[in-house]
């Protein structure tokens, strides 16, 4: 094998020598039966991409074995065999395969680490580093057939081709885990893990739950709550769900591109750059908060949230690209201080002007592309004669004209109530929209248009996209996406031969519940529905959950809103599934009986459970009794227990 000098090594030279001549020839990327590695050997990816072999990181006494970038000049690790048991001396350690097993021994040959193979191989078996960084045990003729691998076993890093999830057969989980800090390989506090929804958490000790990456959007090919996987040109994103395993992976589409995602061990998502003497984009989000810290978190509890500025009392923020930021001299008296929002590992400890210029130029490059490509779209776009709109942000403001001619003078009607009517349209590209005519609004049109904005800035698989909008006079339209099978409530009260079947619905329930939870706990401000009901879930070609007509309290008038409200709900059809649901949980009695009957009694029983007891938790007298949405969601995806509800002092009287 080639032998790397290694900058952590300053040895005797007589001792390395007599080492040296004591080890056997190595293949440059393989561990054969009969090998060792020690010292300041190393193993090379055929590539050259990825090198093994002993580390210490920065100042620490402790000594590693593991893969690190071979052409990155400052030492980066990727994957440690013994983070749990590091060495003190790495001369006298080694890895070698033994009866079958990768194992490191220490110098009295005690196992430090093994990988503790039931079934291990035969003779034939051999230990390579591949060009992606994943080292493979193999066996089998021409040892071809991988019996362990890196990738199995992930560190706090999460390389291309590599994968997260879970194994359904064996029950065995991909779970990177930060490290304890900078020096220190053990394992750290934080941890991410696949839950049975899809999504991934960020876990502190594996007791409390840090970050969610919100369920997998099959169509965006997103989590929902990472709205800027959509802003990818690098990488290919993936999830895989089959009978076998459930795991999200990802590539790159230029191999050249070295990449990697980090578990950090501060449990730092973002942090701030400051850019001092700037001139800010125009047309920020603007409100009154009472320190620059309340902005920095209001930024921060914004997905699309790029940047923000505090001044006064004033919070300034921008979502999306950036446009049209510049630089003034410093001391100049018209330039303000810019907090630019980047990942936590691409924000330098100490800012040096340098790295100013950088980002400066990174931001003022992407801003051009990006106009270019803005301007060609555009240009495009009128060559077809298309519509004439304009950009509010990541809406689209259209001309009420436009949408009358897509509506067909408003010929299609899809449903609406009092407030607002729906109509199908088509827009020039063919794209089918549902376009919502709003009565009486009591907004301004700078008001309206800025809830508008609000609201076009929340984005979540079960949550209705909402494309754009008109504000002509007293002509306001919202324009969303159009959901092929329409509204819940067509197909629970349809007399249709076509029924939906348990497990749809259940889905629909749990689906409808997170799109809540991403209103009520992961949004900037708290947005209450005010008005959920069965004509209020839309369904798209998978039956996947949209909650819609959310945020229309506020674009309505809280008082209009709540009037019209109260005027259509029915307190007895809300009312009387708890109500018999509580009374068939404290009697015994058949839950089945609260069946559709065209269900046919054919019902997974737990999870029928689980719907009875939350609805009658939901329903308690005292607010303190009720569960979040999001300890619904927990308790409909059987991760939280739900003990046998009270029956509310508001229902005895119907029981």
């Amino acid at each position: 094998m080639d032998i790397e000098n290694n900058p952590w090594f300053q040895r005797p030279l007589l001792l390395l020598c007599f080492c040296l001549c004591s080890w056997p020839s190595l293949g440059s990327d393989t561990i054969a039966a009969n090998e060792t590695l020690s010292g300041n050997q190393t193993l090379v990816s055929s590539g050259g991409n990825f090198k093994l072999g002993f580390f210490r990181p920065g100042k620490s006494s402790y000594w590693y074995v593991g893969i690190l970038y071979n052409k990155v000049s400052v030492p980066t690790v990727v994957w440690v065999a013994n983070r749990e048991k590091p060495i003190f001396d790495p001369l006298s350690a080694q890895l070698k395969i033994s009866d079958g097993n990768l194992v490191i021994v220490n110098g009295s040959q005690s196992p430090v680490w093994l990988t503790n193979l039931t079934s291990p191989g035969s003779s034939s078996v051999k230990a390579v580093l591949r060009d992606d960084g994943n080292f493979a045990l193999m066996n089998g003729p021409n040892s071809s057939q991988i019996i362990w691998q890196s990738f199995d076993h992930p560190g706090n890093t999460f390389l291309p081709g590599a994968k997260i999830g879970i194994n359904k057969r064996t029950n065995t989980r991909q779970l990177p885990t930060s490290w304890k800090n900078q020096e220190d390989a053990a394992p750290g506090p934080f941890s991410l893990q696949l839950q049975p929804s899809s999504e991934y958490y960020i876990w502190w000790n594996m007791s409390k739950h840090y970050w969610t990456s919100g369920p997998w959007d099959p169509q965006a090919r997103i989590f929902s709550l990472i709205p800027e996987m959509r802003l990818n040109y690098i990488f290919n994103f993936s999830y895989v769900d089959n009978e076998n395993e459930s795991y999200f992976t990802y590539s790159v589409y230029n191999n050249s591109i070295l990449s990697r995602l980090i578990m950090d061990f501060t449990g730092q998502k973002d942090r701030f750059y400051t850019l001092s003497y700037m001139k800010p984009p125009d047309d920020p989000q603007t409100s009154p908060v009472g320190s620059e810290k309340h902005c920095e978190a209001a930024c921060s509890n914004n997905c699309n949230c790029t940047a923000y500025a505090y001044e006064g009392s004033t919070c300034s923020i921008w979502t999306g690209d950036l446009f049209s930021v510049q630089q003034y001299n410093p001391g100049d008296s018209n330039g303000k201080t810019l907090y630019l929002r980047l990942a936590a590992s691409e924000v330098p400890d100490s800012p040096k002007k340098n790295n100013k210029g950088i980002i400066l130029g990174s931001v003022g490059a992407a801003a051009v592309a990006l106009l270019v490509i803005v301007l060609l779209g555009a240009w495009r776009w009128r060559s077809r004669g298309g519509w004439t709109k304009s950009a509010e942000g990541s809406l689209l403001a259209f001309g009420y004209r436009d949408l009358q001619a897509g509506t067909k003078n408003f010929s299609e009607r899809l449903g609406g109530e009092g407030f607002c009517s729906v109509f199908k349209g088509t827009l020039p590209d063919s794209t089918i929209v549902a376009v919502k005519k709003l009565e009486s609004v009591s907004k301004g049109e700078k008001q309206f248009r800025t809830e508008v904005s609000t609201i076009g800035t929340i984005h979540h698989m079960n949550l209705v996209r909402l494309r754009g909008f008109c504000s002509e006079g007293s002509k306001k339209l919202l324009v969303y996406d159009y959901m092929q099978n329409g509204s819940l409530d067509a197909h629970l009260f349809s007399h249709e031969p076509k029924v939906l079947d348990w497990n749809t619905r259940y889905q629909i329930a749990l689906g409808t519940a997170r799109g809540l939870t991403y209103l009520h706990e992961k949004c900037r401000d708290c947005i209450i529905h005010c008005d959920l009901k069965p004509k209020n879930i839309l369904l798209d070609m998978e039956f996947c959950p949209k909650v819609a007509a959310f945020g229309l309290a506020k674009l309505m008038g809280q008082e209009s809103s709540r009037r019209r409200n109260s005027d259509q709900s029915d307190d007895g059809k809300v009312h009387f599934f708890p109500t018999w649901a509580a009374k068939m949980l404290t009697e015994g009695g058949d839950l089945l009986e609260l069946l559709d009957p065209r269900l046919g009694r054919d019902a997974d029983m737990e999870e029928l459970t689980r719907v009875c007891r939350v609805a009658c938790w939901c329903v308690q007298d005292e607010e303190h009794d009720r569960p979040s949405m999001g300890q619904v969601v927990l308790i409909l995806e059987g991760v939280l227990d739900v003990n046998m509800p009270r029956i509310p002092r508001s229902l005895q009287v119907f029981c």
